[in-house]
């Protein structure tokens, strides 16, 4: 999908040209694309969808809220301003106000994915291929989209506003918030509904950087545990609904079938699956279900995430990260773990690329590191490494899957089969 950001151009004229605007000129322009064309064949179709995944190029998920975004937490930890200034370091500290920049860049850009995807969805099934598979998978990937984007939106507001209609002139914009519980159902059954008629990582041209119907079963799990699962509610009180159960059984049954119709290794090497995207390699049926996808240029894995870099002569550029790991977590590993070294780096490169050893507090993620990609990003780079970005593995699928079997049938040899493939 990195070859996908050289329609940029074109995706923001499709992105502009579906929206219903009155026109500029009198005149009718040969240049303009109306839906019913826009959908009316495959390959416009994709550039449209697109259109979605490109907003996971923007600062509000590259650096925010992809791996930025809810710091100082029992694995990550980052400095905190003397005062508040609007940052994400107010985020961190639970300082933020409705006047932090970070918070409104993420909220706008959210909203921005989900209209895109509620127009392509409407598009998508009033389009004469409706019924064809690669219409449906788009379908299927618009739909996971907008879940997504719901989910983060969720995570970090709690009720939101919700809609699955294209704005248009006229709307009222200005929409009640819903129960996350009603926005949480729907969408599980939306994923349900589009879940078999999508295809395998394997069958799409490139494969786990596009929604996958792995990766959407996945995310069927994922979505049913956050609405079994506990909320902080306005009251401050934490409780889930009392119907939670239904939910787990959910979770349950989707890791279950994932597994047994489309089972993936879990890579041999924990280094390797993270080594593959430092080396641009985008790996089938192993442990990645879905990763979004940089193009050299785009994306700030390695930049503020992973192994600090000093700028200088060399021609890797310069990159460190704005969380560390705390040395309690570097401990919790045993040392024969051979997950310690792929997780947590204990030195960074100075100018001249010499080791030197990170202090206690500067513990950096060793996942990512921008001297590992196949061409040197040069000497002034910073920004726009173009590594990946994980946003499900199958090991999640299978620790899902003994969580969820924990709770509804206790502890067992399903439950723990699953967590000691994992460990």
């Amino acid at each position: 999908m990195k070859t996908h950001l050289k329609y940029i151009i074109l995706i923001i004229v499709v992105a502009t040209t579906i929206v219903s605007c009155k026109k500029f000129l009198t005149t009718d322009s040969p240049s303009d694309f109306t839906q019913d064309y826009i959908f009316s064949n495959t390959s416009d179709a994709s550039k449209a969808v697109y259109s979605i995944y490109a907003l996971f190029n923007q600062d509000a998920f590259t650096s925010r809220l992809s791996n930025n975004f809810t710091g100082n937490s029992d694995v990550e930890v980052g400095g905190v301003s003397a005062a508040p200034d609007n940052s994400r370091r107010d985020i961190w500290s639970f300082e933020a106000t409705d006047a932090n920049a970070d918070l409104r860049t993420v909220w706008n850009n959210g909203y921005s994915a989900i209209n895109r995807a509620n127009l392509c969805e409407e598009g998508l099934e009033n389009s004469a291929m409706a019924a064809t598979p690669d219409m449906e998978q788009l379908l299927g990937e618009t739909k996971t989209l907008r879940a997504i984007w719901y989910y983060y939106l969720m995570n970090h507001w709690g009720d939101v506003p919700f809609s699955t209609k294209p704005t248009r002139s006229g709307d009222n914009f200005y929409l009640p918030r819903t129960s996350r519980d009603t926005i949480l159902t729907f969408l599980i059954n939306d994923l349900i509904d589009v879940e078999p008629k999508m295809m395998w990582a394997d069958q799409l041209d490139y494969g786990v950087e596009r929604i996958s119907r792995e990766f959407v079963m996945g995310m069927i799990a994922r979505l049913s545990l956050m609405r079994g699962g506990y909320w902080l509610y306005p009251d401050m009180q934490m409780r889930r609904k009392d119907d939670y159960l239904k939910y787990y059984e959910i979770a349950n049954k989707y890791c279950k079938k994932l597994i047994s119709l489309k089972p993936h290794i879990l890579t041999p090497s924990f280094a390797q699956i993270f080594e593959n995207e430092n080396k641009y390699i985008v790996a089938k049926n192993e442990d990645v279900l879905f990763e979004v996808a940089f193009q050299p240029g785009f994306g700030d894995v390695g930049w503020c995430n992973g192994v600090r870099v000093d700028g200088g002569t060399h021609p890797y550029g310069a990159g460190s990260n704005y969380l560390s790991l705390p040395v309690t977590y570097y401990h919790s590993f045993d040392t024969l773990d051979t997950r310690l070294p792929a997780t947590c780096s204990i030195i960074y490169y100075d100018k001249n690329l010499v080791q030197q050893p990170t202090g206690p507090l500067s513990i950096a993620p060793n996942k990512w590191n921008r001297l590992h990609v196949p061409v040197p990003l040069g000497a002034a780079s910073a920004k726009g490494t173009g590594i990946n970005w994980p946003m499900m593995r199958y090991s999640d699928v299978l620790l899902m899957l003994a969580e969820t079997e924990n709770e509804l049938s206790g502890p067992d040899a399903t439950a723990t089969d699953a967590l000691k493939q994992v460990r």
